[in-house]
């Protein structure tokens, strides 16, 4: 559970998986550290590797709690903690190499990725809002430069259909047949 790189001892656990197939009221995980002195600032921890919701507090420096709040089945929720690495001198796992400033910065990435994001969501129906409107007026744009028809087309179209109807009835207006006979087309 603990791996001891050369500058820090790294808590990394994922607490429920995503094969869980219930959903999960508040979960609460408390880790308790071997008592050794040490000040609180000694401690880092992160949470919501899953649900963002979550809450990751350190308590005391023998104990980090981390909350979940409800959240659908097969979704993962992890936690992460750093302490300094004497704190466990017969650490099973260990890395022999400096990991600490590639952690710290791998979390804050990600915090600063799910801020980005949560900016996004909120701006988002105002983005989708502002493409419609340019789409609605482009689209009126074009129709009344381009699409609608040439002044006067309609009337002589009137005109046309007038004339099939005076000399020929409906069926020559139309261009269909009458009394099984074809009408002539219009022209």
């Amino acid at each position: 559970m603990v791996l001891k790189h050369n500058d820090v001892a790294e808590f990394y656990y994922q607490f429920l998986g995503d094969k869980w197939e219930e959903p999960r009221d508040n979960v609460l995980v408390t880790l308790h550290l071997p008592p050794h002195g040490a000040q609180i600032d000694e401690i880092l921890a992160w949470g919501g590797h899953g649900p963002r919701e979550g809450s990751v507090s350190i308590v005391s420096p023998s104990e980090i709690v981390w909350e979940s709040v409800p959240s659908p089945p097969a979704r993962l929720w992890k936690g992460e903690s750093l302490f300094p690495p004497g704190w466990y001198p017969l650490a099973k796992r260990t890395t022999n190499k400096a990991a600490f400033e590639t952690i710290v910065a791998e979390e804050e990435g990600r915090v600063l990725r799910r801020e980005r994001r949560e900016k996004l969501k909120k701006v988002d129906p105002y983005t989708a809002l502002f493409a419609v409107a340019i789409f609605y007026l482009l689209n009126v744009y074009i129709w009344h430069n381009y699409a609608k028809p040439p002044p006067g087309l309609r009337r002589k179209v009137l005109q046309r259909i007038t004339r099939q109807l005076r000399t020929g009835g409906i069926g020559r207006a139309f261009g269909r047949f009458v009394d099984g006979k074809p009408s002539l087309p219009l022209s």
